[in-house]
C-alpha cells in the first residue's frame, strides 16, 4: 500500500444584496497592492478567476486556519473586483452535500463560460466510513450570475476513468483532483481537461493528466499522461494546480505546483496536447524570474482582451501579475494598470439622423485618463471592419471626467451629412479588448419617408436561445438548447428565476412521450440535463428531431432537440 499523496503546499501563519453593492462600485478592502486578501481566518489555495459585466471574479478554496484540515476546505470562497486592486467578498458558494458524493471537501474551481451559461468544475471529496478522505472525484456545477450554482448529481470524471491511473476508491489513497478545463485552440469543438493524477506505473508520484470532450461536458475521454511533468522531468513527486496559457504566437505555456523549495514549474510547447516529446520543461518561474517564490502555488492564467495576467497564491493571499511577454519564450511580471474601463454602454438600442443618444462610460482610476474607442461596423455575417469615428460624427478621444462620464452622439440630419444615410450597426472596442460597448444600430433618414415613425427594429437572435418555442410568462423558467456547446450527446438548460417543481419531458414528433428527464424541484439557476438518447425502458433510440417540454405550476416551455 502506497502512502497517501496530499496536498504538501506552502503555509504562511498568518447575497444579491452583497452583489448588488459590489457591482454599484462601492467596493470594501481597498488594497496597497494587487491582491485578494481573504477574511480571517482564512486563508486562500487553488482557485479560478473570469469576468462577467467589467468585474473580475474569483473562487478559492477557502482554508480556516483555526481548524483541523478535516473541518475545513468546505465551500469556496468568492470576491469580485472592478480592477484587481479593490476587492468586495462575497458569501461562500458550493458548499460540501451532507450524504453526497461530495460530502468531504470541495476544492480546486475552474470555470468556463459558453452562451451565457457559467460551467464550474471542481474535485469533490467523498467522506470515507472512518472520517477519512476516500475518494476524489470531477464534478461540474452551473450557474447564469455567478452568484446561484446548482450542481450535477454525480461526478463527471474519476480516476477509475483513466486507464493507467492508479486508482484504489477503497483505501482513499489515490490523487484525483485540480481540474483545469479549457478550449482546444488548435481542434475547433475540442475541449481540454487537466487533472493531477497518479500513474499506476509509478503511483509514488503525480502527474497531469489528459482528457477531452467534444462538447458534452459530462464524457470525457482519456489522452493519457503528460509524462512533462513526471519527477523523472521535474525532480518532485507532487504536481498538482495544472493550467495552460497561450502566448498569441501559438506558444503554450503548462504551469503546475511541485513540491520544491520554489514550487511554481512550467514547460511549453506549441500544441497544448502535444506528446511528452514536444514538450521543453523550463524549470521553476522563480529561477526565469531571478526572485524568490518560495511561497507562491496554485497558479491560474488569464487573458483579458490583449491582456495576460498571471496569479497565484502567496501564503495568505492572491496575487495578480500582468505578463509582459519577451522576444522568446521567457517574460517578466509587473503590477496591472489601476485604470479599468469596466462598461461602454448606450442610452438605445437605436439611433438615426438628427437622434441624440448618450453613450455612457464607467471606469476606476479615471483621473486625468483619456478613452480612444475602435469604431467597428458589423455585418450580418458578425464580421467586422474599422471604421473612421469621424465619418460618423463619433469623438476619437474621450476625456474621462469622472467615474461615470457621459458623452452625447448625435447623427448629422443635414443632406451629405457624415452617417445622415448609414444604415449599419456599429460597436466601439478599446484597442486593448478589454471592453466592448453593445451594438446600436443605425438607422437612415430614408426610413422616415413618408412621415410617422420608422419602421420597427426587428431584434436579432439572442446567442443561444434558438430553439425555444413559448412566450416570455413571468416566473415561467427558460427552456433552451445551449448553442454551440455540447457534441453528440443533446442537451437542455433550465434556468429558473426563483425554485419550483418541475416536469421534464421528451416527445417524438407523433407526440409520443419516450423520456421523463427529470421530475423534481428545480432550484434558482441554471440546470444542464444531458440525455443519452435512449427512452424511459433504457432503449436506444433513432435519430431525428425531438420536443422538450417543461411543465411547471407557473406555465410551460418547449424546445427543439436534435438526437444525431
Amino acid at each position: 500500500m502506497h502512502a497517501t499523496i496530499r496536498r504538501a503546499l506552502p503555509r504562511r501563519p498568518a447575497l444579491a444584496g452583497a452583489l448588488a453593492l459590489a457591482l454599484s462600485g462601492v467596493l470594501a478592502a481597498t488594497a496597497a497592492a494587487t491582491w485578494m486578501l481573504p477574511p480571517a481566518p482564512n486563508r486562500p489555495k487553488d482557485f479560478t478567476v473570469v469576468k462577467r459585466d467589467g468585474h473580475y471574479h474569483l473562487f478559492y478554496i477557502r482554508h480556516d486556519n483555526s481548524l483541523p484540515d478535516e473541518q475545513t476546505e468546505k465551500d469556496f470562497g468568492h470576491a469580485v473586483s472592478p480592477d484587481f486592486y479593490q476587492w468586495q467578498h462575497l458569501p461562500p458558494v458550493l458548499p460540501v452535500r451532507e450524504g453526497a458524493w461530495d460530502d468531504d471537501h470541495v476544492w480546486a474551481p475552474s470555470i468556463i463560460e459558453r452562451d451565457g451559461v457559467y460551467y464550474m468544475f471542481y474535485t469533490g471529496v467523498t467522506r470515507g466510513a472512518s472520517g477519512s478522505h476516500l475518494r476524489q472525484r470531477t464534478g461540474l456545477a452551473t450557474s447564469t450570475d455567478l452568484v446561484q450554482w446548482n450542481r450535477m448529481d454525480a461526478p463527471i470524471l474519476g480516476c477509475e476513468d483513466v486507464p493507467w491511473a492508479w486508482c484504489d476508491t477503497l483505501s482513499g489513497q489515490a490523487a484525483f483532483r485540480d481540474p483545469f478545463v479549457m478550449a482546444d485552440p488548435l481542434r475547433p469543438g475540442r475541449w481540454l481537461m487537466l487533472t493531477s493524477a497518479q500513474p499506476a506505473s509509478d503511483p509514488t508520484g503525480m502527474v497531469v493528466a489528459l482528457a477531452a470532450s467534444d462538447g458534452d461536458f459530462t464524457s470525457w475521454t482519456d489522452l493519457g499522461p503528460m509524462w512533462i511533468t513526471h519527477q523523472s522531468w521535474t525532480y518532485n513527486p507532487i504536481v498538482e494546480s495544472p493550467h495552460i496559457l497561450s502566448r498569441r504566437d501559438s506558444l503554450y505555456y503548462l504551469f503546475f505546483t511541485t513540491s520544491s523549495g520554489q514550487p511554481l514549474s512550467f514547460a511549453t510547447a506549441t500544441d497544448p496536447a502535444a506528446p511528452a516529446p514536444q514538450w521543453t520543461y523550463r524549470g521553476r518561474l522563480g529561477h526565469m524570474l531571478g526572485v524568490d517564490a518560495h511561497a507562491w502555488f496554485a497558479s491560474e492564467g488569464f487573458r483579458d482582451g490583449l491582456v495576460d495576467y498571471l496569479l497565484f497564491v502567496d501564503g495568505d493571499r492572491i496575487e495578480v501579475r500582468r505578463i509582459a511577454w519577451r522576444d522568446d519564450w521567457r517574460f517578466w511580471l509587473a503590477q496591472p494598470e489601476p485604470f479599468h474601463v469596466q462598461r461602454m454602454t448606450w442610452s438605445a438600442p437605436t439611433t438615426r439622423a438628427g437622434q441624440v443618444v448618450t453613450l455612457r462610460i464607467e471606469a476606476t482610476f479615471w483621473y486625468q485618463q483619456v478613452v480612444r474607442p475602435e469604431v467597428l461596423s458589423i455585418a450580418a455575417d458578425g464580421s467586422e471592419t474599422p471604421v473612421d469615428p469621424a465619418s460618423l460624427n463619433l469623438p476619437s478621444e474621450i476625456p474621462l471626467t469622472g467615474g461615470v462620464t457621459e458623452v452625447a452622439w448625435l447623427v448629422d440630419p443635414r443632406p451629405g451629412a457624415p452617417g445622415r444615410d448609414t444604415r449599419g450597426v456599429i460597436r466601439l472596442r478599446l484597442p486593448d479588448r478589454t471592453c466592448v460597448s453593445p451594438d446600436i444600430e443605425i438607422l437612415p433618414v430614408q426610413d422616415l419617408t413618408g412621415g410617422g415613425d420608422p419602421p420597427p427594429v426587428q431584434p436579432s437572435p439572442v446567442a443561444g436561445h434558438d430553439g425555444g418555442v413559448g412566450g416570455e410568462e413571468a416566473g415561467v423558467p427558460v427552456l433552451r438548447r445551449p448553442r454551440g456547446l455540447f457534441g453528440r450527446a443533446p442537451s437542455l438548460l433550465v434556468d429558473a428565476p426563483a425554485e419550483t417543481p418541475g416536469r421534464l419531458e421528451l416527445f417524438d414528433l407523433q407526440g409520443r412521450r419516450v423520456r421523463t428527464l427529470a421530475d423534481r424541484t428545480f432550484a434558482r439557476g441554471a440546470h444542464v440535463l444531458v440525455w443519452d438518447g435512449r427512452d424511459d425502458a433504457g432503449r436506444a433510440l433513432g435519430p431525428g428531431l425531438y420536443f422538450a417540454r417543461l411543465a411547471t405550476p407557473a406555465g410551460a416551455r418547449t424546445a427543439r432537440v436534435l438526437l444525431r
